[in-house]
C-alpha cells in the first residue's frame, strides 16, 4: 500500500453513494411489493392483503419515499447524509423489532415460514452504516463536485 492512498481528495467513490443506490433499489422493490399486495387483495377479497390496504399503501409511499431519497443521496443532492442514514436505521430497527415480536409469538412451524422475511430489515441497517462510514467521504466528494460544476444540484 502506497502512503499516498490514505489521502482523500474528494474524488474517490464514497460508500455513502453506494448507501443512497441501496434505498432506492430497496424502496422500489418494497413500493412494488405492496403495490402488488395491494392489487392481490383487490382480486381475492377474502385474503389478508384485502383487510390490510391502508396499511399497505402507507407501507408503499414509504417504499417510494425511500427510493426518492436514495436516489439524491446517489446523485449527490443532499448536503450530508446524517438525515438519510438516520431514517433508514430507524426503519430498519422497526422492522427488525417487528419482525423478532413476530417470530417469538408464532408456533415453531409457522414462525419457521417467516424466517426469510428477516432480510428485509438489513438492506436499511447496511446501507445506514455504509452512510455513516463514508459521511466525510460523501461531503468531500461533494464539495469537488460542486466546485467542479458538476454537482446535480447547481444545475437547472
Amino acid at each position: 500500500m502506497r502512503e499516498d492512498d490514505n489521502t482523500d481528495d474528494g474524488t474517490s467513490f464514497p460508500t455513502a453513494v453506494a448507501a443512497g443506490w441501496m434505498w432506492t433499489i430497496y424502496g422500489a422493490v418494497a413500493g412494488l411489493f405492496f403495490a402488488v399486495l395491494i392489487g392481490f387483495g383487490s382480486f381475492f377479497p377474502d385474503s389478508p392483503a384485502a383487510d390490510a390496504v391502508l396499511a399497505l399503501c402507507a407501507s408503499a409511499c414509504v417504499g417510494a419515499l425511500v427510493a426518492r431519497h436514495g436516489l439524491s443521496v446517489a446523485r449527490g443532492s443532499p448536503a450530508d447524509v446524517i438525515w438519510p442514514a438516520a431514517v433508514s436505521t430507524l426503519i430498519g430497527g422497526l422492522l427488525t423489532v417487528a419482525y423478532v415480536g413476530t417470530l417469538l409469538t408464532l408456533p415453531r412451524p409457522h414462525a419457521i415460514a417467516v424466517a426469510p422475511y428477516g432480510l428485509f430489515s438489513t438492506p436499511p441497517l447496511a446501507a445506514s452504516l455504509l452512510a455513516f462510514a463514508g459521511r466525510d467521504a460523501y461531503r468531500g466528494w461533494k464539495t469537488v463536485r460542486q466546485s467542479a460544476g458538476t454537482d446535480s444540484a447547481t444545475r437547472c
